[in-house]
């Protein structure tokens, strides 16, 4: 039975995964699994547990929690994740949200109250909602309510009304509490736009208290997210960065054809393995959404109206700007990367939910225009034949590449319906918006509807069935390991020690501590990727395999206290045993073998003189004969501080990577705890922007209250 629990089919425990009714995931980004769910669901449980989440103790040698974002680890809906289908339950709230904040932007930018509504549920199932699940997701429902936040303060500003600027703080910081600061930072470039666009069409005695409001608003968003940007700052000055050199990357050519045909190649990931040239995987494994037939063809109606030209034009440039760069036009690209920031960002990828948004609010005005009658016909009749001809172009340019599915089950269908469809919501739209103007408005409605559910619905048939997880080889570990650590040779993917509690080294991330990063590939596995340092994954296929090179170095695993390997029947060698690794439990699934002298988490300088016992993860007993140096088995990582009973000392770090102190002789009882760097000053500055913000909502109620005349007494 179908479940939403990406554990079923993203942790390798589950037996039994089955294909969906269709092909492919209903996903393409694995992440919602190893990143959103598993480390998110480890923040949801230190939160239940009264605790900070700063820090994660089960991915590598220890990473920062927070500071990684993609965990949501702050975030006020992250609790609900401590469910097994609480992702799913996170992803309603936050598309009802997106919904919700689309319908008031709309109503406050003019749009009539059916326009309002059709604009909310078409964002709520837009592309970017419908095909990424992972921590993209968060932030995208937050686009909307801060342009309502933003068209609010200009109302007030026209109106002599004072404040207004509250909510966009809110919101701007919900955006970056969400946990993927990428998108968020693409969008308010997108935000930026409008507000210069907006200011300019205030009248010249407006513009300044507009100006000063969003400042303030803006400034008040970045105080209050400083608890989650300061840790996430931090950290990113210290990790290997998956996205520090792809600012220059672009979609591959096959990904034209599919912005608004979007399941011309079948669904996600569907028959990339019949693509022999690579070229579609790289489609899926890129693409940051789609759009659809029918809200491009009424985003072309709605320039055809007389009403908002410049509103108008605004959008339909930021769309075709953004589609120039994502598909490679070098002049545009090179001048939009000039921008401060965009540089390390995967633009190709997070930046067509801004186009999706902008197009729908064209498309509510074109809607608008053609329910009150201020379309120019000659206008309509032009952009009717150039929407037509382009969609009739990409129609026939994606028949040579479709021919990359050659031998694939129904591509020849799955490609005729997608191109039918869009051509048959284009005519449909176009040719009653210019013979059935009273009709109209409600068919093209229907239309968009219909075509925007379908097209969201698609990837729901991929989702496969699976039998519930393997708890018995969990639970094996949980009750053996103590403070030591587990390398998965495939099952348990990456990130799910956090989300079982069991430490791992392997790691699927986008940040992971530099000094970690350089181990991976220079001590443990030199044919790996520390991003991706999985138990599987080889960038030389030729090369020598995780489990070979496991064996070549055993040392250097126990050295990081590895203590058993995971993996299926058959993942070691046979001559696995001659180094002292043996096996310590076994069903028809999976195996865990036992290396034969892993480190221990806490050791001395000198073993001899010092008793050591451990009371857990942070804290340590010693009776030492002489002062030495205690090594903890852990990452180091600035924030980190360590007290001997009770008093502060140095912290330090042995080889770049582990964490050490001097001990003194006798008694200690040597303590740990991480606080990312200048964490007191954030949530100082959270305090009194919070303090601030309430005091300036009371005093001008308590002056109005105050200014009100007492009723006299009439007894």
């Amino acid at each position: 039975m179908f479940r939403a629990n990406p554990a079923l089919y993203r942790s390798g425990l589950s037996p039994n995964v089955k294909q969906g009714p269709l092909p492919g995931d209903y996903t393409i980004d694995p992440n919602d699994g190893f990143t959103s769910q598993a480390l998110g669901r480890l923040a949801a449980e230190d939160w239940l547990h009264g605790h900070v989440p700063y820090w994660n103790r089960y991915e590598g040698l220890g990473t920062p929690l927070a500071g990684e974002m993609q965990s949501a680890a702050m975030f006020p809906l992250v609790p609900l994740l401590v469910f097994p289908d609480g992702l799913l339950y996170m992803h309603v709230v936050l598309e009802i949200t997106a919904g919700i904040a689309t319908f008031f932007f709309l109503a406050q930018l003019g749009r009539s109250r059916p326009s309002a509504m059709l604009g909310g549920c078409l964002f709520a199932l837009s592309g970017t909602f419908g095909w990424l699940t992972n921590a993209i997701f968060n932030p995208i429902a937050f686009l909307p309510l801060i342009m309502f936040a933003l068209e609010r303060i200009r109302s007030r500003v026209q109106g002599d009304q004072r404040l207004g600027w509250g909510l966009l703080g809110v919101a701007v910081a919900l955006a970056a509490y969400a946990g993927f600061p990428e998108v968020a930072f693409l969008d308010l470039l997108f935000v930026a736009g409008w507000a210069v666009l907006r200011c300019l069409q205030l009248p010249g005695n407006k513009r300044l208290a507009f100006t000063l409001r969003l400042g303030a608003g803006g400034l008040l968003g970045l105080v209050l997210s400083a608890p989650i940007l300061i840790p996430f700052a931090d950290y990113l000055a210290q990790a290997n960065n998956a996205h520090a050199e792809i600012s220059a990357g672009i979609l591959v050519n096959i990904s034209l054809f599919a912005l608004f045909m979007p399941y011309i190649y079948g669904p996600i990931f569907g028959f990339h393995s019949f693509d022999h040239t690579s070229r579609l995987g790289l489609f899926w494994g890129s693409i940051g959404g789609y759009l659809s037939a029918g809200v491009v063809a009424l985003g072309v109606v709605g320039l055809a109206g007389r009403r908002d030209r410049g509103v108008k034009a605004y959008l339909a440039l930021w769309s075709l700007l953004v589609c120039l760069k994502i598909y490679g036009f070098k002049p545009v690209g090179r001048a939009i990367d000039l921008i401060p920031g965009v540089g390390p960002t995967a633009f190709y990828r997070y930046a067509l939910v801004s186009v999706e948004f902008a197009l729908i609010v064209l498309a509510m005005a074109g809607l608008d225009d053609l329910r009150d009658g201020v379309l120019s016909r000659l206008g309509l009749a032009l952009g009717s034949i150039a929407g037509l001809g382009v969609c009739a172009g990409f129609t026939v340019g994606a028949r040579g590449e479709v021919r990359v599915l050659i031998g694939a089950p129904d591509h020849h269908t799955w490609a005729v319906a997608s191109a039918v469809a869009a051509l048959g919501v284009m005519l449909l739209i176009f040719g009653a918006a210019l013979t059935l103007p009273r009709a109209s408005p409600w068919i093209v409605s229907a239309a968009v509807a219909i075509e925007t559910l379908g097209l969201y619905m698609v990837p729901q048939f991929s989702t496969p069935t699976a039998a519930p997880i393997d708890q018995a080889p969990v639970n094996f570990l949980r009750s053996h390991i103590g403070l030591s650590r587990v390398y998965s040779l495939g099952p348990m993917a990456p990130d799910y020690g956090s989300y079982f509690a069991v430490p791992q080294i392997d790691v699927n991330d986008a940040l992971i501590p530099r000094s970690w990063s350089h181990y991976i590939t220079n001590d443990l596995d030199p044919n790996s990727n520390s991003l991706v340092f999985n138990g599987i994954y080889q960038p030389d296929p030729n090369g020598p395999s995780p489990a070979a090179m496991l064996l070549a170095r055993l040392p250097k695993y126990e050295a990081i206290g590895v203590r058993y390997i995971f993996g299926n029947p058959g993942t070691l060698p046979d001559n696995a045993a001659q180094q002292g690794v043996q096996p310590v439990y076994r069903d028809p699934l999976f195996e865990i073998w036992e290396l034969p002298a892993p480190d221990p988490y806490y050791k001395t300088s000198d073993q001899a003189a010092c008793q050591v016992t451990p009371e857990g993860p942070d804290r340590v007993g010693l009776q030492c004969a002489s002062p030495g140096v205690l090594v903890r088995n852990a990452q180091f990582m600035p924030g980190w501080k360590a007290t001997i009973n009770g008093r502060p000392v140095a912290i330090s770090a042995k080889d770049s990577l582990l964490q050490q102190v001097n001990v003194p002789a006798g008694a200690s009882l040597v303590s740990f705890a991480y606080v990312p760097p200048y964490m007191r000053e954030a949530w100082l500055l959270f305090a009194v922007a919070i303090c601030g913000f309430i005091l300036l909502w009371l005093l001008p109620r308590l002056r109005a209250s105050h200014s009100q005349p007492r009723a006299r007494s009439t007894g």
